[in-house]
């Protein structure tokens, strides 16, 4: 026997006591922590009420620890960002205490009064922080979180209010003292630790404990105020009085505090979560169906037990609860009982619980007292069971020394002798209705509650009484701590599943594709992230007034109703926390020899950590060989890790993740440039994050990964306007470089008319006017050349052409003249001069004979080699040589595929299938329509697909649907007319009046060649004048053979 036990036994012994020995030494009491246990400890323990007074009264005259004992036990942990709970708890009415009493008693109260507070707050996982005289602020979630902080919290709070109230203090003059104190409690984001490194301070910094001080100081003697924050995320475990609004010192906004009244006891922590908004079952639909079949079982006589595991937020108290929704109009009896994290140690606790409830019900419906509620619950008063009112009243600590036998057993045969009690009662209540008993979290379940479960299992057969247990399992939890005959093993939703959780768990809130879609990869199919993920997204919609935009822009935001449990996760990592936050900056998935460079760790101790975090499940499992990456198990995981951070370690982190990546992953950095300018940012190294973000922006046009392309350049842009410090010239070139590349890819996606287009190239030619930067100006020629000539002024676009060529044509290079060429040629075939056109054309084909061209489409959007065949071709066939205008457009098709450029491949397909149209090849229109469509919406080009939409009402009039065929190109020319596009007008109008004609429509399709040539001289565009000459011809001839009677007058 160790001697603090041996003091302990000679203490009970001294005051006849020693009987309650055996149950204080088996619950870890010693002589040292005995003047911490309260009246409720040892009414958990089963001592009787005298007894209890009596060891109170003793523990209360030992002498307690020197103060030094409270110093915090994590002094000099280095500082890092938390979510907190903080409790601040002071005693009323101190100081004038200290004017009555003597000195040395006055800190004798001080002292006890800060033990009791002290043991209340550490047995709910708190820890005492600081003491400043009676004040005592504690934390909860720091250092070790739990996934219930605040509601641990909530019940410390009560605890204290209870322990200093039952228990007067006695000092050495006889003095007795009631001590009476105020709570105050809020929960909020706060630095915590030693900030400067290599100090053992313990610093809290942040608005949280200033919140918490200040709810206490207008708190009454007796009473508990916790802030708005505390009330929601304590869900309904508890009840509250909401006082009036006030303002806090130093606190600008109102504040509402609530009182807390009391803990509810008789909800399951999934009813107290989720009363106020239970989100729908989906996904489960089969699960639910095996339990409603083997309700059908229990009801025909064959009782069964059924255990629903998974891990944590997967939906088991979900799928329970949908269970008791299905059979609620059902007769039946329900007895549920809730086990706590809180409990673990102590015996029956569900069930402790769950019959105090049921005696405290008698009592309230009529029964004078517990021990008569007690003989009540037990069966009729005409067959009294003494024995089973002994058992029962010795379980809920009643006194019935009156009525009850005197129990000649041991603790071990009292127990089981309980537990059958408990068994036979419940199937004698299945004789009268069928019963539903239903365990929730039995991961937390005390061994005697499972050895009851276990009782059940065995007694059920043939028994009305269907039971449910619920359990976390799987890697992160191990495997359930029962056994039962079927078990409902739930997994991750499917994505389609995920999309339907999030819009259900949103209405009526509209929540943009974008975001759900967001949510639905931060969840990962676990409902509990996914619903608190969307009632987060939800929560900044109604705040913000419905800006949708703002309200969902922040993909890496955990909301607070998680940040405790994926907290804990992180603490209760031994030694490779750290390791999980350097990989979490890294990224998800972190290639181990970077993350070993960059931790500094020796290979014994980098394995150790990474088999930590392996069997911790943060990441999914142990690699296999040094080459696999480590894989975050959930991105809320890695999101928590990285903002427990300082932001001054995560600088220090991302600098040296640049570094490494720099110095030893050269290729990395050239295929990836987007994440070296991520970790850039981070460190704050902004220009150098710019020069890695246009790379990015650059390689991904060459790959016509144009959206992508748009998100790195257009992100370059911001960080330049907004976070760079540099000189005027620096910025101003690098500004040029980035204008200058994001052209291109907003051609693509936007067109040349959209107004951030121009924007970009407007200002890529001011700054190149002012740097003196011919080449950069002739690349913004381009791009305003581009504009004028979709937007159809095609004189302005043939003059900024004529630019082009006068400041390529002393270039000993030959890419810039190819360009102009380019440019020219196309402003003169729109424009119908097609002599000009062969000239320029003729010009690209020689100067491109033996280059490869696929930088050049990359960098301008289309390869100007295709254009020359393409629109050189058409022109020629335009001209009346069809046959090898035809064959043009075909090489140039060719070279398209061949490149695998998708823009070039669109605009040729839209020649091709205008040649089909012009000879009337219907299936060879349809087949370059179906190309060009297929390929706009892959690489959404809105230009090219409003362009099908011309063939395809073309091919609709073909077939004799008229008015489809009529409303669909005036459907492009809406579309064209949406992005300020005019060119191609023309063609537009004069399908239309082969439309009309068709229909026998003279007037209205000759209105139409009359709108054509109108808006071609507008513009400039005088390509299909020709045509327009000879669709009038046709007209005229057509007039004359029916004669002005058959003219229909449409």
């Amino acid at each position: 026997m160790s001697k603090r036990k041996g003091d302990l036994l000679a203490f009970l012994k001294r005051h006849r006591l020693d009987r309650h020995a055996g149950v204080l030494s088996e619950t870890g009491v010693d002589l040292d922590s005995l003047g911490l246990l309260t009246e409720g400890d040892l009414k958990e323990l089963g001592l009787p009420v005298g007894d209890r007074r009596k060891l109170l009264f003793a523990a209360s005259k030992l002498p307690g620890p020197a103060i030094g004992y409270l110093q915090s036990d994590f002094e000099g942990l280095l500082a890092e960002r938390r979510h907190l709970t903080i409790l601040f708890c002071d005693m009323v009415g101190s100081t004038a205490l200290s004017k009555r009493l003597d000195p040395e008693d006055f800190a004798d109260v001080i002292r006890a009064y800060t033990l009791r507070t002290k043991a209340a707050i550490e047995r709910f996982g708190g820890h005492v922080a600081k003491v400043m005289g009676d004040g005592v602020l504690a934390l909860f979630g720091y250092p070790s979180a739990h996934e219930d902080d605040v509601e641990r919290a909530v019940l410390a709070a009560l605890d204290c209010l209870k322990a200093n109230r039952n228990a007067p203090i006695r000092t050495e003059t006889g003095d007795r003292i009631e001590v009476q104190v105020r709570i105050g409690l809020h929960s909020g984001l706060a630095v915590v630790g030693a900030l400067d490194a290599g100090t053992r301070s313990n610093d809290i910094v942040g608005d949280a404990p200033n919140i918490a001080q200040l709810l206490q100081s207008v708190a009454a003697p007796g009473e508990i105020l916790v802030s708005p924050q505390i009330q929601k995320l304590a869900g309904e475990r508890f009840e509250y009085e909401a006082l009036e609004p006030r303002i806090l010192k130093g606190i600008p906004e109102l504040i509402t505090p609530y009182r807390v009244r009391r803990e509810i006891k008789t909800k399951t922590r999934f009813e107290l979560r989720n009363r106020r908004s239970l989100a729908p079952l989906i996904g489960r639909s089969d699960e639910l169906e095996r339990l409603l079949d083997c309700w059908a079982r229990t009801k025909a006589g064959s009782g069964q037990a059924i255990l629903i595991a998974g891990p944590a937020g997967i939906g088991k108290s979900r799928l329970s609860s949908a269970f008791l929704d299905a059979i609620r109009t059902e007769s039946k009896d329900v007895l549920t009982f809730q086990c706590s994290p809180h409990h673990t140690g102590t015996p029956l606790r569900p069930v402790v619980t769950r019959l105090t409830r049921e005696l405290e019900a008698l009592v309230a419906t009529g029964e004078p007292s517990l021990l008569d509620a007690a003989s009540a619950w037990l069966g009729p008063k005409e067959d009294p069971d003494a024995k089973g009112l002994a058992l029962l009243t010795a379980l809920l600590s009643i006194d019935a020394a009156e009525r009850a036998v005197t129990l000649d057993m041991t603790p071990r045969q009292q127990m089981e002798e309980t537990l059958l009690l408990l068994v036979s009662h419940s199937i004698a209540m299945a004789q009268q209705r069928p019963l539903l008993l239903l365990f929730e979290d039995m991961h937390w379940a005390d061994p005697t509650t499972l050895r009851l479960v276990d009782l059940y299992r065995k007694k059920l057969t043939g028994e009305s009484v269907m039971l449910i247990a619920t359990s976390r399992s799987g890697a992160e939890h191990g495997p359930p701590p029962l056994d039962l005959p079927l078990e409902i093993r739930l997994d991750r939703l499917p994505d389609p599943v995920v999309m339907d959780l999030v819009r259900n768990v949103a209405h009526p809130y509209e929540i943009p594709p974008e975001t759900v879609r967001t949510i639905a990869r931060r969840g990962e199919g676990v409902p509990l992230f996914i619903e608190e993920l969307t009632k987060s997204v939800v929560e900044r919609l109604i705040s913000r007034e419905f800006e949708s935009e703002e309200a969902t822009k922040d993909d890496h935001l955990v909301p607070d109703s998680l940040v405790d449990s994926l907290s804990a996760r992180l603490d209760a990592l031994p030694s490779a926390k750290h390791l999980a936050q350097i990989a979490a900056a890294i990224g998800h998935e972190v290639p181990q020899d970077l993350l070993q460079r960059v931790s500094g760790y020796a290979p014994d101790r980098f394995q150790a950590a990474v088999s930590e975090l392996a069997q911790a499940r943060v990441i999914r499992s142990f690699p296999e060989t040094k080459d696999d990456p480590l894989v975050f198990g959930h991105a809320l995981i890695q999101d928590v890790a990285y903002q427990l951070l300082l932001r001054k370690d995560r600088r220090d982190i991302h600098a040296k993740i640049v570094g490494a990546l720099e110095r030893d992953y050269k290729e990395t950095c050239n295929q990836l440039p987007e994440v070296l300018a991520r970790h850039c940012e981070e460190c704050r190294r902004i220009e150098k994050a710019v020069r890695y973000l246009i790379d990015a922006g650059v390689k991904a046009t060459h790959r016509s990964a144009n959206i992508e392309a748009l998100k790195h350049l257009q992100h370059a842009r911001d960080l330049t306007r907004g976070k760079m410090n540099m000189a005027t010239p620096e910025a101003l070139a690098l500004e040029l470089e980035i204008e200058s590349a994001i052209g291109t890819p907003l051609i693509s996606v936007e067109g040349y008319t959209s107004r951030e287009t121009i924007r970009a190239f407007e200002r890529a030619e001011e700054i190149s006017v002012e740097l003196g930067d011919d080449q950069a100006r002739f690349r913004a020629l381009f791009g305003l050349w581009g504009h004028r000539w979709m937007a159809g002024y095609l004189d302005l676009s043939q003059r900024f052409a004529e630019e082009m060529l006068s400041l390529s044509e002393n270039d000993s290079a030959p890419e810039r003249r190819i360009l102009a060429h380019r440019c020219a040629g196309s402003s003169c075939w729109i424009m119908g001069e097609f002599e000009r056109t062969r000239y320029h054309f003729g010009q690209v084909k020689a100067l491109t004979q033996d280059m490869d061209t696929r930088e050049l489409a990359d960098r301008f959007a289309v390869c100007p080699r295709v254009v020359a065949h393409v629109l050189g071709g058409y022109a020629m066939w335009l001209e009346g040589s069809k046959e090898e205008g035809a064959s043009e457009v075909a090489v140039g098709l060719v070279r398209a595929y061949d490149m695998k450029h998708p823009y070039s491949m669109a605009l040729s397909h839209s020649m091709a299938g205008g040649l089909k149209l012009l000879t009337a090849d219907f299936e060879g229109l349809i087949e370059h329509t179906e190309a060009l469509r297929a390929i706009s919406k892959d690489r959404r080009f809105p230009f090219w697909l409003a362009y099908a939409e011309i063939f395809e009402g073309a091919a609709l009039a073909e077939k004799g649907k008229f008015d489809e065929g009529r409303d669909k190109i005036l459907k492009s020319i809406e579309a064209y007319n949406a992005m300020g596009v005019m060119i191609h007008r023309t063609m537009q109008l004069v399908q239309l009046s082969d439309i009309e004609v068709r229909k026998g429509n003279i007037r209205s399709a000759t209105r139409w060649l009359d709108e054509a040539e109108a808006v071609g001289n507008q513009t400039g565009e005088r390509q299909w004048f020709g045509l327009i000459r000879q669709r009038r011809a046709r007209i005229d001839t057509r007039t004359q053979a029916l004669g002005p009677s058959n003219q229909s007058v449409h």
